[in-house]
């Protein structure tokens, strides 16, 4: 009975953690840059369903986003190294995160064929695409790389 007990806890709590969810996620949207139907996340903007980002507009810092999917593997395993850099370079550039299956319409007007697929935009208006699951050093060297 006690076991049964502590099992049950165990279930309550694990349910009660994951239905917290980010404490970020109702800030304002953000208003510069074309971004303002993205939600917040952390320190990860992400793209809500019906939004609509021109990755063509340069933006005022260099602008990382990452194009992913929720069955992908190699996307889930990059999430925590995206999220990592977007606290460790918070101020310095914008991370956003796009769901392709979520913006179909935009993975295909960009040609995403691969996932995940990592777009730099710098504030200059040039692109850098990197595709594929990158290591945390790999990642940073990149974002490294396109602020200088």
């Amino acid at each position: 009975m006690k076991t049964l007990r502590l099992f049950f806890a165990t279930i309550a709590t694990a349910a009660l953690v994951s239905f917290t969810g980010c404490k970020h996620a109702d800030k304002p949207a953000d208003t510069d840059n074309g971004t303002e139907n993205i939600l917040h996340t952390s320190n990860v903007y992400v793209l809500p369903q019906g939004a609509t980002f021109d990755v063509n507009k340069a933006p005022e810092v260099l602008t990382i986003i990452d194009f992913n999917a929720t069955w992908c593997g190699p996307c889930k395993q990059f999430a925590p190294i995206f999220d990592k850099a977007s606290s460790t370079y918070d101020g310095k550039v914008k991370f956003i995160s796009v769901d392709v299956d979520v913006h179909e319409d935009l993975a295909r007007q960009l040609n995403i064929q691969s996932i995940p697929a990592v777009l730099f935009i710098k504030p200059d208006g040039t692109q850098e695409w990197s595709i594929g699951f990158m290591e945390e050093e790999e990642f940073c060297s990149k974002i490294d790389a396109a602020l200088l």
